[in-house]
């Protein structure tokens, strides 16, 4: 897949490995442009893309046009409505008996290691009270324009960020129920 371009201010992925989901993880991209009024709307690529135990995915960026049609497209004022409704619920507390159930984890733990063009690697692991491994990249126009955000993380700590050079790309390998191997 070849998402982004010119139009972009923003791009995003989010990779999330979860004890909960059926899949191994789930992989969304997105983006956003800004309008001639300062607003922005939102597309995406890809949105909850199922994964395979064992699935690498490599992240890379390109001076290229993307390539990859927009999935879906949502403008700022389709967004705030989306917010004013579910503020409206929370304050109904329309959300608290979802909360309140207890979900059952489907495996026993699940991974997600990243490996930098330099061979640094970094590994999370959702076991025992952690549920969920998070793994988000942005690439933001005007901030560091020749390097992307990069955090991973558990349910279970702080979300920790870093800065990481185009070059290269970065590797992402999907664990489940097992130690992620080399």
């Amino acid at each position: 897949m070849h998402a982004g371009g010119d139009p972009y201010c923003f791009l995003s992925w989010d990779l999330i490995c979860s004890r909960h989901e059926e899949s191994a993880g789930l992989l969304s991209v997105g983006g956003m442009i800004e309008r001639p009024d300062g607003k922005y709307d939102h597309v995406d690529w890809l949105d909850c893309l199922a994964l395979k135990a064992g699935d690498c995915l490599t992240f890379h960026c390109g001076a290229d046009q993307g390539t990859t049609p927009v999935a879906k497209t949502r403008t700022h004022e389709q967004l705030e409505q989306l917010r004013f409704e579910v503020g409206r619920a929370e304050r109904a507390g329309e959300y608290d008996a979802a909360r309140a159930a207890p979900r059952m984890p489907v495996r026993s733990g699940c991974g997600i290691m990243i490996r930098s063009p330099d061979g640094e690697s970094r590994e999370h692991r959702a076991d025992g009270p952690a549920m969920s491994v998070f793994f988000q990249g942005h690439i933001m126009r005007d901030t560091k324009p020749l390097h992307w955000r990069l955090r991973l993380w558990s349910d279970r700590e702080p979300a920790a960020g870093f800065w990481q050079p185009f070059e290269g790309g970065i590797c992402a390998t999907i664990a489940a129920d097992s130690t992620i191997s080399s």
